[in-house]
């Protein structure tokens, strides 16, 4: 499956940088989040690929887990825990929304009743 939740010029750029020097830190943590991502929402893979809000949901945890890892690298460790409690954050609520969402699984089950009259012509009750 392997989704492409975060790009390195996303990174980069929310970041503000500019040089290559972090490259292989980011890309390292890049593949890791996007392996990380595609794990937690296997449970609903008939929701998968992910759209619209939900891939945009996606991709901004992913942000949030590469921001802190920078973060922890460069020794900002409160700043690294506050991006991984937004990444934890947005993944519980992509992971609530996805168990909302009806899927092909998920059909309403109609449960017949007895049809019961007074009038034992129409009554299904055996008498």
């Amino acid at each position: 499956m392997a989704g492409d939740y975060v790009s390195l010029d996303n990174v980069k750029t929310y970041l503000d940088i500019t040089d290559t020097q972090e490259d292989k830190l980011l890309r390292d943590s890049i593949l890791d989040v996007n392996q990380e991502i595609d794990m937690r929402i296997i449970p609903f893979a008939d929701a998968l690929p992910l759209t619209g809000i939900y891939l945009q949901q996606a991709k901004r945890a992913g942000l949030f887990y590469v921001v802190s890892c920078w973060k922890q690298e460069h020794n900002s460790a409160e700043a690294a825990a506050t991006y991984m409690e937004k990444f934890e954050s947005k993944m519980i609520s992509l992971e609530n929304s996805l168990k909302a969402l009806p899927t092909n699984r998920t059909r309403p089950v109609a449960k017949s009743l007895d049809y019961d009259t007074e009038d034992p012509l129409f009554s299904q009750r055996i008498l």
